[in-house]
């Protein structure tokens, strides 16, 4: 798993890309509170997932309730653009799991990959 964060000098000033979202949250990917505007989901398993987001610097997967949670169809790229932005009080968490709502634990397939462009 390897997660990456850029900071860059434009309105967009935060791009993190995550090569194989699993069910361990990366925590905090923004280092505080921010707004999400563009993400980027590419499964390319055979087998669905969800990308599941939260307002947390810190959530227990299994436990804590996502705020968003993306259906990632299998074998497909899906594009979401927040024109207006997606609002992350405290800090935005995200891992990748096989099933949806709170409960899910068991991994995505190794080949989530996610990229969340944002403010």
């Amino acid at each position: 798993m390897a997660i990456t964060t850029e900071i860059n000098e434009t309105n967009f000033d935060k791009v993190v890309q995550q090569t194989t979202a699993s069910a361990t949250p990366d925590d905090n990917i923004f280092n505080g509170a921010g707004n999400i505007f563009y993400i980027q989901a590419k499964n390319s398993n055979a087998t669905a997932a969800f990308l599941k987001l939260y307002d947390s610097t810190g959530p227990t997967v299994g436990t804590t309730a996502p705020d968003i949670q993306i259906f990632c169809i299998g074998n497909v790229t899906q594009n979401i653009i927040c024109r207006t932005g997606i609002s992350f009080a405290t800090g935005i968490s995200m891992c990748g799991v096989q099933e949806d709502g709170t409960e899910g634990t068991s991994n995505a397939a190794d080949t989530l990959q996610v990229t969340i462009i944002g403010a």
